[in-house]
C-alpha cells in the first residue's frame, strides 16, 4: 500500500492537520494544568489507609476515655461528650434541657435531655453520677449579684445632713469637690431642691444623679424669702440663686425700670439665665 507524502497533500488539507495537531496539543497542556489542581495521587488516601487513620481515632479516644474522670450527670460538657463519643447535637439539646429544667437527677431525665438510645446510654453510663440535690447541688451566686443585694437596715443619709465624707464614697467626688458641695449648701442655709446641685461648679450631671441616688433631699430647708423690690445687692447675691453678675443685672433693671411686677419680667433682661428663674422664687418674692 503507498502512502502520499504531507507535502503531496493539497493546502487547505494540510491546514486541517495542523489545527487538528494544535489542538491536541492544547487539550494536553490544559490536562496538565488541572492535574496540577488536585490533589496529588500521592496524598490521596486508598480505603485501606483511611480504614487505619479511623481506627488510629477510636483507639486515641479510648485512651481518653481511660483518663476521663465520672462526672455529674449535670455536667455534660463538650469534650466530655466528644471523648464519649457523642455528637455536637446532643449536647446542644442537653443544654436546652437544662436551660428549661435545671436539673437532672435520673436516668430517665438525662435520656429525655440527650435523646440517645438506650445502648449509646449503656456505654457511657459509667462515667455518669447522678448527685443528690438536696445534698450536692448548691447554685452559685455571682459576685455581681451579691453587691446588688439589698443591705437590711441601712441608714439613708440625706443631702443636707451628708458629711464631706460621705460624699467622697460617690463615685466621681473627690476631697476638693466634697468641700465644694459643702460650702455651697452652708450658704444657701441648705438645699431647698436637689436640682440646686446642678449649680455647684465642676460637678457633671452624671455625678449628680449619683449623688441624688446616695444621698436623697429628705428633709428640704424652707427659706426666709426677701423681697426682690426692697433687696440690696449683697443681700441677693447672698441667697445663692443668682451669681453677682445676675445680681448686678437685677439692681440695674430695677434702678432703670423701677418696680418689678413680675418675675416673667427677668426673661427680658439681656444676659440673665432664663432657667434660673423658678429657683429665684424659692428665695424672692414680690411684694
Amino acid at each position: 500500500m503507498k502512502y502520499k507524502s504531507l507535502f503531496w497533500l493539497n493546502k487547505s488539507q494540510r491546514r486541517g492537520i495542523f489545527y487538528l495537531v494544535f489542538l491536541l496539543f492544547c487539550l494536553i497542556g490544559i490536562s496538565w494544568f488541572v492535574s496540577d489542581l488536585t490533589v496529588p495521587r500521592s496524598l490521596q488516601l486508598n480505603a485501606r489507609q483511611q480504614a487505619l487513620i479511623d481506627s488510629l481515632k477510636i483507639v486515641a479516644k479510648e485512651d481518653k476515655k481511660k483518663t476521663l474522670k465520672p462526672f455529674s450527670s449535670n455536667s455534660l460538657t463538650d469534650y466530655r461528650a466528644y471523648i464519649l463519643g457523642l455528637p455536637p447535637e446532643v449536647v446542644d439539646r442537653y443544654n436546652r434541657y437544662k436551660e428549661a429544667n435545671e436539673w437532672v437527677d435520673t436516668k430517665e431525665k438525662f435520656l429525655q435531655a440527650t435523646g440517645i438510645s438506650d445502648t449509646a446510654y449503656h456505654k457511657i453510663a459509667p462515667w455518669l453520677i447522678y448527685p443528690d440535690k438536696s445534698n450536692w447541688y448548691r447554685p452559685k451566686t455571682s459576685a455581681k449579684k451579691r453587691d446588688i443585694r439589698p443591705v437590711k437596715n441601712k441608714v439613708i443619709i440625706g443631702l443636707n445632713a451628708a458629711t464631706a465624707d460621705q460624699l467622697k464614697s460617690v463615685r466621681g467626688i473627690g476631697a476638693v469637690l466634697s468641700v465644694r458641695i459643702i460650702a455651697f449648701r452652708e450658704k444657701l442655709g441648705g438645699f431647698v431642691v436637689k436640682e440646686q446641685l446642678l449649680d455647684v461648679y465642676g460637678l457633671e450631671k452624671e455625678v449628680v444623679q449619683r449623688v441624688w441616688e446616695r444621698f436623697p433631699l429628705k428633709a428640704p430647708v424652707v427659706p426666709k424669702k426677701i423681697s426682690i423690690n426692697d433687696c440690696s445687692l449683697e443681700e441677693l447675691q447672698a441667697t445663692g440663686c443668682v451669681s453677682w453678675k445676675e445680681a448686678r443685672l437685677i439692681i440695674a433693671y430695677r434702678e432703670n425700670n423701677g418696680k418689678i411686677w413680675s418675675f416673667e419680667e427677668l426673661k427680658g433682661i439681656e444676659g440673665f439665665a432664663v432657667g434660673k428663674i423658678e429657683r429665684i422664687q424659692l428665695y424672692l418674692s414680690i411684694e
